[in-house]
């Protein structure tokens, strides 16, 4: 299980054993959400520039010979796209954190029959009340 469907096994169970009717109505949730991670499009034009509030899903460190270490964030916003960033500099943003980032789109792509957009050269605003 990702963290994300973790965290709503948790959230919903409040430390308490499920039943069968709470287990069947969980995995509807986490079939519904991994329905709609499939059906991903692309955003925007190569080139173009983006604003998006997303949902970190994953924030991994990876060695690179340019810049020494860089961050992959695997994003996804409201309607279920999915957008990469790999970040060079700046704060390191944490799972299950809403931000909204502009940025520009670096290319298309797509992983495990998925659409990805890869986004650079982004600015992430964290701040509750701007999203």
């Amino acid at each position: 299980m990702s963290q994300w469907e973790q965290d709503v096994i948790s959230v919903v169970s409040d430390g308490q054993s499920l039943g069968p009717r709470e287990r069947g109505l969980i995995s509807a949730l986490v079939a519904v959400y991994r329905r709609g991670r499939a059906r991903s499009s692309h955003l925007g034009h190569v080139g173009e520039r983006i604003e998006v509030v997303v949902l970190v899903e994953r924030a991994s460190v990876q060695s690179s010979e340019r810049y020494g270490a860089i961050i992959r964030n695997d994003l996804i916003d409201a309607d279920m796209n999915r957008l990469v960033w790999w970040q060079s500099r700046g704060p390191e943003l944490a799972e299950g954190q809403l931000v909204r980032l502009r940025g520009e789109v670096a290319k298309h792509t797509r992983f495990s029959g998925n659409a990805v957009t890869v986004i650079r050269r982004c600015s992430p605003q964290t701040d509750h009340e701007a999203i």
